[in-house]
């Protein structure tokens, strides 16, 4: 009954919470799947078949625990990496995806793929050599599997993730990922992989929350349906997920959380009518956390959130749902079979045991998502001895170096978007005695982040196991001024905050401008990291496309005493602005309007963001970057927020 079953899973993976002796080791236990001269495919199908059921559904879940009798260490399948490693502090913090897309540049895209890569085993192989074990499989940490890159379009520039897209475009997202995942899993000819990547979330996903068009729900993703033309699936939703797939040859691919047409994306038909039968995708598909719970959100099953969630996990399966990635789960899910491991405890997937006795699901459908995930396992080298892996020998020595800082202000400074000038750019740096650095994020560390990014300003929490646990290498504005220009006398005034009604500050910034030779004034917006309030991100959309709080105000009064002021935005999408953009400065047309001489859009810029704005200011660069998102005067030019309609009018994208 379902009672003995529950006491059964409880009691497998009570069995499995301590790695074996030979999995802390890194000795090779005497099993035939441990063999490195037979085919991954042969071991595969001997460790899967040498499972029991139980056995094999612990492990369809994103912390899957070790299995002591067969040798099987544990792992986490977790780790973002969409603009570097986003664990373990001490890493290279390059541009976000929106920013990199600015750049046009497909090689250095690879480029930051590499060190990306190169990181992410550097830092497996740090916690490895310190602690004689893998990373804990029941907790976020390092990982080989990576979370990145994100696929969809930057449909409306009032999601809060367009910062991990690559813009508006199909076919330069599509580009984009084809590079960057190729880089992150090249394996140099190798037969086992570096890294793997997994291409976020499969498909048309969007938007946030509803908060746009007046709602109150900032989850509304959970609960969308999605209403696509088939059209519109095939010209805009599909290509770049399409690239990743054949031309990149991804190991990994992510559901999403709301429904497309009706059908919750992670029960969907196109998981095995578009990615198995069409593309002929091998690898392994991972639902988003608490995606499997949220199927229940939809008419799909006739099913609502307080019924039995073992219809859900087993629609999720059987509609081709190797892996149950949680998350919200812990939180909608109470536990159900006491005993139960943590890691499991709280998955939607911990019910398939009830589905299975049902008849819901069967058996091959365990077996077929087993063997997809521990075949990627075993590419990437987790069952073999080290020796044998050629990239155990990357450390410490390896992470955040000079060679991939350079990149990074590379990276940075080819993502500078040159939104309007009057001909001052760029200074000599010989004529600028005294420069104003003003503007809420001029001082900022947190706005150089982005979302998904490394806990930057403070030390590694590994440290304590003997990693080195120096914090993150991070440019300010106002750092990169001193840097340039350290002759100078550099003046900094906040002036008021990114959001709030304090204008305390701008006489201060109004005042420093005002003996200066030029002022750079930092304003906009910010993803994470910082100690202001969160203003775009993961489940928090933009209401408005203006500057928020007070920061128009602060443009204002500095510009009325300084003319050589030019005016930069940090963002991850795009921010409207159109008094900065007077077409007619300064002449009967607009009078008393003044404008800035010149207004710089920089995605959110990574850890040397600040010096790669002043090599630009100062003549040391050129302006090359390319808007990747349309910038439009007004929301009132945009299409109904919920619409997926690629054709509406007016303005969808660049369209």
């Amino acid at each position: 009954d379902t009672a003995a079953v529950k006491m059964k899973l409880a009691f497998a993976l009570a069995v499995g919470i301590l790695t074996g002796a030979a999995a802390r080791s890194g000795a090779v236990p005497p099993f035939p799947w441990f063999d490195p001269d037979r085919s991954f495919d042969d071991r595969v199908a001997m460790l899967v078949g040498n499972m029991t059921e139980l056995e094999l559904i612990t492990q369809l879940v994103k912390f899957s625990p070790p299995i002591n009798r067969l040798g099987v260490p544990g792992y986490n399948y977790h780790m973002e990496a969409a603009h570097g490693v986003a664990t373990g502090g001490d890493v290279t913090v390059f541009p976000c995806s929106l920013a990199r897309a600015a750049t046009f540049d497909l090689d250095l895209e690879r480029a930051v793929a590499a060190v990306t890569q190169l990181e992410a085993r550097a830092k497996w192989n740090m916690y490895l050599n310190a602690t004689h074990h893998a990373p804990a499989y029941n907790s976020e940490g390092l990982s080989l599997t990576l979370y990145a890159p994100e696929m969809n379009l930057c449909r409306d520039p009032r999601w809060g993730r367009c910062q991990e897209s690559r813009g508006e475009d199909p076919y330069l997202t599509s580009r984009f990922t084809v590079e960057f995942v190729k880089a992150l899993q090249d394996s140099n000819g190798s037969k086992y992989l570096p890294v793997s990547a997994m291409l976020k979330d499969f498909p048309v996903y969007n938007l946030e929350s509803n908060q746009p068009v007046g709602g109150t729900d900032w989850q509304v993703r959970t609960s969308y349906n999605a209403v696509v033309s088939a059209a519109d699936l095939q010209q805009s939703f599909l290509p770049a997920f399409r690239a990743g797939t054949i031309e990149a040859g991804v190991e990994t691919i992510m559901t999403s959380y709301h429904a497309i047409n009706g059908i919750p994306a992670t029960a969907h038909p196109m998981l095995q009518q578009v990615l198995r039968d069409e593309w002929r995708f091998n690898g392994s598909v991972v639902s988003d956390g608490g995606a499997v719970t949220f199927i229940l959100n939809f008419a799909y099953l006739n099913l609502s959130m307080t019924d039995n969630i073992t219809a859900a996990a087993a629609a999720a399966l059987n509609a081709g749902v190797d892996m149950n990635s949680g998350g919200f789960e812990h939180a909608l899910n109470p536990p159900t079979c006491p005993g139960c491991a943590a890691n499991m405890t709280g998955f939607a997937y911990e019910h398939l045991p009830e589905a299975l006795a049902s008849g819901m699901i069967d058996s091959a459908s365990l077996v077929q998502s087993a063997t997809r995930l521990f075949k990627l396992r075993m590419k990437l080298g987790l069952f073999d001895p080290l020796d044998l892996v050629p990239y155990t020998k990357y450390g410490w020595r390896d992470v955040d170096t000079k060679k991939s800082r350079a990149l990074a202000r590379k990276s940075a400074q080819e993502s500078l978007v040159l939104l309007s000038t009057n001909g001052d750019l760029p200074w000599n740096p010989t004529h600028i005695g005294k420069l104003a650095i003003l503007g809420p994020n001029s001082n900022s560390t947190g706005v150089l982040l982005s979302n998904y990014n490394a806990p930057c300003g403070k030390a590694s929490k590994y440290v304590n196991v003997g990693l080195p646990g120096r914090p993150c290498h991070l440019v300010s504005v106002l750092a990169g001024a001193h840097a340039a220009l350290p002759n100078a006398d550099i003046v900094y005034e906040k002036g008021c905050d990114l959001n709030s009604t304090d204008a305390s500050g701008i006489a201060g910034a109004v005042a420093a401008a005002q003996t200066a030779d030029a002022a750079v004034l930092v304003v906009g917006l910010v993803s994470a990291g910082s100690t202001e309030p969160v203003l775009e991100n993961e489940a928090h959309d933009r209401v408005k496309l203006t500057l928020p709080g007070l920061q128009l105000d602060l443009i204002r009064a500095v510009l009325a005493v300084q003319p050589r002021t030019i005016v930069v935005i940090m963002s991850g999408s795009a921010v409207s602005i159109p008094e900065l953009m007077d077409p007619h400065p300064r002449s009967s047309a607009s009078p008393g309007k003044n404008v800035p001489a010149a207004v710089i859009q920089q995605f959110y810029p990574g850890e040397e963001g600040g010096n790669a704005l002043l090599d630009a200011v100062l003549g040391a660069t050129d302006f090359s970057g390319k808007l990747p998102v349309t910038i439009v005067e007004s929301v009132a030019e945009l299409p109904p927020y919920l619409d997926q309609n690629m054709s509406m009018g007016p303005g969808r994208t660049y369209r």
